[in-house]
């Protein structure tokens, strides 16, 4: 039998029910150790979570506006937190307009590809990059975003980033209201 991580969220408890012989993680919460939490099994796994989400709660559309999903750009390096962050934005009711995992790449995206979202999500460091030239890019243009990070808000502002701050590892709800807020916030802007 494998062991079983929970990582105290009630939807979790609720597939240990359903299947007491997985062994289920978040990559917003932490990796398996001993597989680097990227193997075929544990994406199963998270399906199976994001399926009992599903038909606990229902997707809960949270946009601001005239039912028009929000489009969200997730720039992330590390895949599986990107593809577990672009589930939850779906399951918030959010659209997720791509996902990009180097800077080069989101910079490309927001060139190539503007007005085919409404907001970022950005990761401030990008394999050991920084992600202040996209975010000078993003301001420039007058694009909102928001940052994702393990640093706390004081070590953000330290290093200059004016931008609005989600803190990992974070709840879906406070992802849902930060980016609604954004949103929101970039509409009456406009």
């Amino acid at each position: 039998m494998k062991s079983l991580d929970i990582l105290f969220n009630p939807f979790i408890m609720i597939s240990m029910r359903t299947n007491p012989h997985i062994k289920i993680q978040s990559p917003v919460y932490g990796h398996d150790a001993s597989s680097g939490g990227r193997d075929e099994r544990t994406r199963t796994q998270s399906e199976a979570v994001k399926k009992t989400w599903n038909a606990t709660v229902g997707a809960t559309p949270v946009a601001p506006g005239h039912g028009v999903s929000p489009r969200v750009l997730v720039v992330e390096d590390d895949q599986f937190i990107c593809e577990d962050i672009a589930c939850t934005l779906t399951e918030c009711g959010f659209s997720v307009a791509g996902t990009v995992q180097t800077l080069d790449a989101a910079m490309r995206f927001v060139k190539n590809r503007r007005g085919q979202f409404d907001c970022v999500l950005l990761d401030i460091d990008l394999g050991g990059q920084s992600c202040q030239p996209l975010a000078a890019s993003l301001e420039a243009l007058d694009l909102p975003y928001a940052l994702v990070t393990a640093h706390s808000k004081d070590v953000v502002r330290d290093l200059g980033y004016r931008a609005p701050v989600i803190e990992k590892p974070f709840q879906n709800w406070r992802l849902s209201a930060e980016l609604s807020n954004l949103v929101a916030a970039a509409q009456r802007g406009a």
